[in-house]
């Protein structure tokens, strides 16, 4: 069984399918949200810790809710390691366990990931003088609405993990994208794509995309 820490300072985003073990010391409501395709879903986020690190997790599997609450400890399976927290996703395995003590520095680090403090209201000029990724707050008036352009982008995808209408591509840059599962599947050759899931197809082979975008939307997926 892995720490918690030492699953976060792994060089590589990517499926995880050892146990991590963590006291759920956070739990926000959860969070209905609109998919690519115009769904309804919801999205529940907790903070985990152990004696040395606290994680926020997100869940994108409502059943999994009535596990994620806060006091309980638990051990997770089959999760998915992002830059900075992890996902669980229908495949992912939860199993209440032997009850762990977190220091009370742990649980305020976890409702801090989960629920941050508000950013503080700068001038414009000050928040583009911020270092990249820093949280700013801003007021103006918008003078102009400009579209975004119409982009193509080749992504050299290494392995892909489904959610139902969202599949999540692991890049060849340790990067990941979501992208519509149904523009995923219009783009596989034909006579495979009745007999295999991105899942199955992307780990056979290492594959390039070639992706039209507007802005953060995906309007189209090729396979090259």
């Amino acid at each position: 069984m892995s720490t918690l820490e030492e699953i976060m300072n792994m060089d590589q985003s990517m499926p995880y399918d050892k146990s991590a073990r963590g006291r759920v010391v956070f739990a926000s409501s959860p969070e209905t949200y609109t998919n690519a395709n115009g769904e309804t879903k919801q999205s529940k986020s907790v903070a985990i810790a152990d004696d040395k690190k606290a994680v926020k997790v997100v869940s994108y599997d409502p059943t999994q809710f009535n596990k994620l609450i806060e006091g309980k400890t638990i051990m997770l399976r089959n999760f998915i390691r992002r830059d900075g927290y992890i996902i669980l996703t229908r495949t992912s395995r939860l199993f209440p366990t032997q009850e762990i003590e977190v220091p009370d520095s742990r649980v305020q680090e976890g409702k801090a990931l989960v629920n941050p403090p508000a950013a503080p209201m700068v001038s414009l000029r000050e928040a583009l003088r911020s270092p990249p990724k820093t949280k700013t707050t801003v007021c103006g008036k918008v003078i102009q609405k400009v579209e975004p352009p119409t982009v193509h982008v080749t992504l050299t995808v290494i392995s892909a993990c489904a959610q139902d209408d969202v599949t999540e591509l692991l890049l060849s840059d340790d990067s990941v994208r979501a992208i519509p599962s149904q523009l995923l599947m219009a783009a596989l050759p034909q006579e495979l794509e009745e007999v295999l899931d991105p899942e199955s197809f992307f780990a056979e082979r290492k594959t390039n995309l070639r992706l039209q975008l507007k802005g953060s939307e995906v309007l189209s997926v090729k396979l090259q």
